[in-house]
């Protein structure tokens, strides 16, 4: 009898409102304040013959929390790389995810595949990155400049002239299945490092058919501006579209060059600002291409440069 009545003195203090530490009302559980912040019932929990609802926490520093473990969602204070690391999938950098968000914005979430590189090695060392020199021309990462810069150089021999894409082979690859008919986003950061005249022609973006004709350049044309830049576009076929000068000036600032076919138009923006559209109608198809830029100093004989920091293209996977 002793043992009864002890046994129901503590019940009936677990049922009174207010007991110190955790206690139990009815069918939801309490708990008290806790430092840092504090955990509440937002409403009955799961498993206690109610239905599944969730925990309302606040919890003033969240990073504490860090991973909790057998919880569902993404744990508090966990950045989107950092929940994609702990799930055990390895993030995009920032700049590619921007350029992911943007491309897709563009020209449709079908694009998926990126390819592309940030400068980070010599192609001797097995880079991402190839070059094609001639005359006298040099590829070489910047020893001055930050976070990887390859520096295309035309030097003092006449027409002293290269490319540079990130097929990571000599033999250009397509990039992009067809300039009409497949969707892509293309995009590089790159700059003029140094003055330009009437002979020489630095494209910050080129797209260049696999086999036959070039398709885009967007850049410097000493044969028609030495103060505008200028976008030329062939159809494909080998008829020109346009070769006209555009807006944005020629100096040796950083710009974000962009062009994609959206499946309407082939659209090229400089630092978000659109440069030139046409409708892809006027196109002929079979074309697949790859991306590049290109200096050459012509016959002045004078160094001319192009610096780049990325360059990247995305397309449709297979």
């Amino acid at each position: 009898m002793m043992k009864l009545a002890i046994l129901a003195a503590f019940l009936a203090s677990c049922a009174t409102d207010g007991a110190p530490g955790h206690h139990r009302v009815g069918t939801d559980i309490h708990f008290p304040p806790q430092p840092g912040g504090t955990i509440s019932s937002a409403a009955p929990l799961s498993g206690n013959g109610s239905a599944a609802s969730p925990l309302a926490i606040s919890i003033a520093d969240q990073t504490v929390l860090g991973n909790v473990s057998g919880g569902v969602g993404p744990a508090i204070g966990l950045s989107k790389a950092q929940e994609l690391t702990r799930l055990g999938i390895t993030p995009y950098n920032a700049v590619l995810q921007s350029l992911f968000i943007r491309a897709q914005s563009l020209v449709g979430t079908t694009i998926n595949v990126p390819q592309g590189t940030e400068f980070a090695t010599n192609p001797a060392v097995g880079a991402d990155w190839t070059s094609n020199l001639l005359n006298g021309a040099t590829a070489v990462l910047s020893t001055t400049l930050a976070s990887g810069v390859v520096q295309l150089k035309s030097n003092t021999t006449t027409n002293g002239q290269g490319t540079i894409s990130i097929t990571g082979t000599s033999s250009p690859e397509a990039q992009v299945s067809d300039f009409k008919s497949s969707r892509w986003y293309v995009y590089i950061r790159a700059k003029m490092a140094t003055a330009v005249d009437s002979a020489s022609q630095l494209d910050l973006m080129e797209l260049r058919a696999v086999t036959g004709n070039s398709l885009l350049w967007i850049g410097q044309a000493g044969g028609l501006s030495t103060t505008n830049m200028r976008v030329r576009m062939l159809d494909g076929a080998g008829s020109t579209i346009t070769n006209a000068t555009i807006t944005q000036v020629v100096d040796t600032n950083w710009h974000d060059v962009e062009a994609w076919n959206d499946g309407t138009n082939i659209t090229v923006d400089i630092d978000q600002v659109q440069q030139y559209q046409t409708a892809i109608t006027a196109l002929a198809s079979g074309n697949p291409m790859y991306i590049t830029f290109f200096v050459n100093c012509g016959t002045t004989n004078t160094n001319r440069e192009i610096d780049a920091d990325r360059m990247y293209v995305f397309t449709a996977s297979n």
